[in-house]
């Protein structure tokens, strides 16, 4: 699914709106409609909605008047604008509770256990003001349930930034297609659950929009599963001194997403603990003595993904004899050290893909800023010949010479133990099969999903690595079939 910034949104909203497919007012409409659903799904009762004087706060009097047509709800408004809105005009004719004192409000909000956020949308572009930074920060501070319209109010959808307070929504329901904003930091904090909700935009106005970022929907997943081939060899780089039953993971993370031979390259502790646990993997012994000659007598051509996950007390040598082999590299976030300290390897001519976090992208390429990261990180995969950029944080990218795509995010995938061994495996599985633009954001994806259905069936997060890796095998095979 195209990723789009605010400004690209309103591009396609008035290019519909000017071609006569409806009216502003029909949108208005059309986008309270939406929200009153989510609303009544979520069995909402005291309700309160935040309307601000703009296009969010129109769709926000105009629940409030569905709301109290079609649902029997009494909604109270937290509204300071013009009394000559044609909305505002709507509700309050109707009798409905219009809140504009700021002493009122924060008591309206501390009394409310759900609340609709339509205070400001894409058209913000300064820092919020007196009193809705009170606003903002009152509903923070609350103990409710908070639905954002399209975007959290304070947050800028272009490029994730924040403009002083910003809400922190439980859930955001943004219009037709998802912004970038919400995938960025720091406004991806403050997200909570993203709903994408269409609105009848024409495929046209969408398509006359070029953009080069895209997340994944379910459909996309299968369809990338479906170019699985299910034949491909991994040779794993794993060394001692890290916790060897991270690379057992990796290993078993590897064979349960499509590889069918697995060679582990690696010390002693390494090299025992997968022949006593893994009897499937291969193994090459590479002792400290005779590493040179170890490493010269390894066949790569033979393989169709090599991974380096560190660990060595010579890391070093093997980074430079692996980028000297031509075959397709993905470093894992352990091994992201060794090769920090020699970067002209990134210059090789064979596909290489990094497994990054924040720090160690910045000691790679340099800080940025949030509102530049997307444009820098395109920039580095394109300065070198064959670099692909998988990028870890709140959300997932997979950044190429192309441009980026996003992966879901889960909290619990970056806190237990052995789940980004698990991951590691995943990817590289996905990138021994030619899936390297996707790897990321499926491996993240499938993880995100196994993890969400093993709460759902079990009603808490209980999910051990390996209990994900089985998990992850069958959505493999319910979402190739």
């Amino acid at each position: 699914m195209k990723v789009v910034s605010s400004s690209q949104m309103r591009l396609i909203e008035s290019r519909d709106i000017s071609e006569g497919r409806y009216s502003p007012q029909d949108y208005t409409v059309l986008v309270a409609q939406a929200l009153q659903n989510i609303v009544t799904a979520d069995e909402a009762r005291d309700i309160l909605i935040l309307a601000g004087d703009n296009a969010n706060g129109n769709y926000g009097l105009m629940l409030a008047y569905l709301l109290l047509k079609n649902s029997h709800l009494t909604p109270r408004i937290i509204y300071h604008g013009s009394r000559e809105n044609t909305y505002y005009q709507l509700v309050n004719q109707n009798g409905l509770e219009i809140i504009d004192n700021p002493r009122l409000m924060m008591a309206a909000i501390n009394e409310s256990r759900y609340v609709v956020d339509c205070l400001f949308g894409s058209e913000l572009d300064e820092m919020v003001s007196y009193p809705d930074n009170y606003i903002i920060n009152w509903v923070n501070e609350a103990d409710c349930y908070v639905l954002s319209c399209d975007l959290p109010s304070g947050l800028d959808g272009n490029d994730g930034t924040l403009y002083g307070s910003c809400i922190k929504a439980d859930k955001t329901m943004t219009i037709e297609l998802p912004k970038l904003g919400l995938y960025l930091q720091p406004g991806c904090e403050y997200v909570g659950e993203l709903v994408i909700q269409p609105v009848g935009l024409s495929y046209d106005a969408i398509g006359s929009i070029t953009s080069p970022v895209m997340t994944l929907d379910e459909a996309d997943l299968s369809q990338q599963i479906g170019k699985m081939t299910n034949h491909c060899r991994v040779l794993l780089f794993a060394g001692g001194n890290l916790p060897t039953s991270g690379y057992l993971l990796t290993c078993k993370s590897l064979l349960a997403a499509g590889c069918d031979r697995v060679t582990l390259a690696g010390e002693k502790a390494s090299f025992e603990m997968t022949g006593n646990n893994l009897f499937e993997v291969e193994r090459i012994l590479l002792e400290d003595g005779s590493l040179t000659g170890d490493l010269k007598n390894i066949d790569y051509g033979s393989y169709d993904l090599i991974i380096y996950a560190g660990g060595f007390s010579r890391g070093q040598l093997i980074v430079e004899k692996l980028m000297e082999s031509g075959r397709p590299l993905l470093f894992a976030p352990q091994g992201i050290d060794d090769l920090s300290r020699q970067r002209q390897l990134l210059e090789r001519r064979a596909s290489t893909a990094l497994m990054l976090d924040q720090p160690a992208y910045e000691e790679l390429f340099g800080s940025v800023s949030p509102s530049s990261f997307l444009e820098e990180a395109i920039g580095n995969s394109r300065r070198y010949a064959d670099l692909k950029i998988l990028y870890r944080f709140a959300n997932s990218l997979a950044i190429d010479h192309n441009g980026v795509v996003i992966g879901h995010s889960c909290e619990q995938l970056y806190h237990k133990a052995g789940l980004t061994d698990v991951l590691v495996g995943v990817i590289g599985a996905f990138l021994a099969q030619d899936n390297d633009r996707l790897a990321l954001s499926c491996a993240n994806e499938l993880c995100y999903q196994a993890v969400s259905e093993y709460e759902r069936e079990h009603y808490r997060y209980g999910l051990s690595a390996d209990k994900l890796i089985e998990q992850v095998s069958d959505l493999l095979y319910r979402l190739s079939k």
